[in-house]
């Protein structure tokens, strides 16, 4: 029997009916499960993450040490947590839709608040040991300033992960927003949510003092300065809007000279041309099939989902290659307009050590080259010898993630529908991951058997809603509306089904079911 079939568009009418009929003691305990499994899979994240860091140094070794066992220590767990939350929260999404009000909104939010409750906690416990003059405050600003200056596509990709529906008008309403959102981060939005958020601060007479500086020096005038209040040193270049920012820490920590190399540095990036800057913004557009992955699998089967993540990748390995070759030419515009080149490499020592960032990185695909290279090439002999970069054993960690993942998974869904033979298992299945068009068609059946056919006709079209394809979903519809007593609308399903058949299998093809069926719902007159 065909396993897709074209139809209208689902209605949120239609599953809000269907969720209508759930019992009342099941949103509140899936509420406290989606919680709890955000709060688990972090769990078991940091878990997996602890047991793949290398022991840790004692207080009086040499930063450069300090700094190769807090890099693993603190940015395994944070790469865990990356990995292993968004990954779940893009499968729940794709596979279940949850019966909450707001639905997969509330569902992703309340499993990333307790995910990121948990994160917290192992994190700043890390953190306390290394770096104790941190405090929770910090820890928060410090997320809250790389997310809007560094990771602001995660906020539209997970928003469409989310929120894109798998039919109907809002795909394209979804797709338009992703686009619209993922431009306005290229083009400094990031910024201007901090700046609401009182997260910066107008530039000094001293910042601007050594902008101009730097200006007269390098030839090129950015079009703003801002101050970001964030407890660690650096500076951050926006080659679309000309922009540079500044920590607040940054300020504090270096002289009037070296924090001038280091506005040189940004203003390199300011200086690409406009191929440049138009490369930097073009491989964003290559997330939106991640965001509307939800409409993607469903009009398309899992083959999108394995193009989308192999474009990504074939992206992402071009992308870095050009941002390495920028550094370096950022890097050697800092160097050339200082009277002495070590001047930036003390600025960059500076930096490096005060937030106990590795000055050899592992792997060799890091964007910015090494601390301890860039020293040399800037004529300055480090006072440390070579250190090996930390021990980085992603690959290990991904895999376990992705095993672990995709077994649970695995298990909760086809393996829960598996096991809810009966209804109020059906039920706890629904409590413990959020529905699937299949879990609604199995309610229609129970409630059939109960004699409830208005139950019954609701969770047949619950699940044509989520499912509008399956030919077996709008068959068991169009009984369910006969045994509710709307025979002329059972035979006008049955008709549209019918003419989809036709149109595909010829004239006769399948006309034993459908006289089957019509005998059936004359039955039920």
């Amino acid at each position: 029997m065909p396993r897709m079939l074209a139809s209208a568009d689902p209605s949120a009418d239609a599953l809000a009916d269907a969720f209508a009929h759930l019992p009342t003691w099941l949103l509140p305990v899936h509420a406290i499960a989606v919680a709890a499994g955000g709060a688990l899979v972090a769990w078991v994240a940091l878990r997996i993450a602890a047991r793949l860091s290398p022991p840790r140094p004692s207080d009086s070794a040499h930063w450069s040490e300090r700094a190769r066992a807090f890099w693993t220590e603190f940015r395994l767990p944070g790469l865990a947590f990356g990995l292993a939350v968004p990954m779940n929260i893009a499968i729940a999404t794709v596979l279940t839709t949850s019966p909450l009000p707001g639905r997969d909104v509330t569902a992703v939010a309340l499993a990333a608040i307790a995910a990121v409750v948990i994160y917290t906690r192992t994190s700043g416990r890390i953190r306390r040991a290394y770096l104790p003059s941190r405090t929770l405050a910090d820890q928060f600003r410090t997320h809250v300033v790389l997310l809007f200056l560094l990771y602001p596509t995660l906020i539209p990709l997970l928003a469409g992960l989310a929120l894109v529906p798998a039919h109907g008008r809002g795909v394209w309403v979804g797709a338009v927003a992703v686009v619209v959102a993922l431009l306005a981060f290229a083009f400094g939005a990031g910024l201007a949510i901090l700046r609401l958020l009182g997260l910066t601060a107008p530039p000094t007479l001293r910042l601007a003092r050594l902008v101009a500086t730097c200006t007269e020096r390098t030839g090129v005038t950015p079009r703003g300065v801002t101050i970001v209040r964030a407890p660690f040193a650096n500076a951050f270049a926006f080659p679309t809007t000309r922009r540079i920012a500044v920590t607040e820490r940054a300020l504090a920590l270096l002289d009037d000279e070296r924090l001038v190399t280091l506005l040189a540095h940004e203003a390199g990036h300011l200086s690409e041309s406009r191929a440049m800057r138009l490369a930097r913004i073009a491989p964003m557009l290559v997330l939106v099939p991640i965001a509307l992955l939800r409409p993607l699998v469903a009009h398309g089967g899992l083959l999108w989902l394995g193009i989308a993540i192999a474009a990504l990748l074939v992206v992402a390995v071009a992308v870095g290659g050009l941002a390495r070759r920028l550094e370096r030419r950022a890097d050697t515009i800092a160097s050339a307009n200082t009277d002495d080149p070590a001047r930036y490499a003390s600025a960059l020592e500076a930096t490096y050590r005060d937030s106990l960032i590795p000055a050899v990185m592992p792997g060799r695909r890091a964007i910015h080259p090494h601390l301890y290279d860039r020293m040399i090439e800037a004529g300055m002999t480090p006072d440390f010898p070579r250190p090996e970069p930390p021990p980085w054993p992603i690959r290990r960690l991904a895999v376990v993630i992705i095993v672990l993942t995709l077994g649970a998974w695995l298990a909760l869904v086809p393996g829960a529908a598996w096991v809810a033979r009966t209804e109020v298992a059906r039920h706890l299945a629904i409590a413990v991951r959020g529905a699937t068009a299949g879990d609604l068609a199995a309610l229609a059946r129970h409630r059939t058997v109960a004699g409830d056919p208005g139950g019954a006709l609701a969770f047949a079209r619950g699940a044509v809603a989520l499912a509008p394809r399956r030919l077996a979903y709008r068959i068991a519809e169009v009984h369910a509306l006969a045994a509710a007593g709307h025979a002329d609308a059972a035979h006008a399903r049955l008709d549209d089904l019918a003419a989809w058949i036709d149109a595909r299998y010829g004239n006769e093809a399948g006309a034993d079911w459908r006289a089957s069926i019509r005998e059936a719902i004359d039955a039920q007159r």
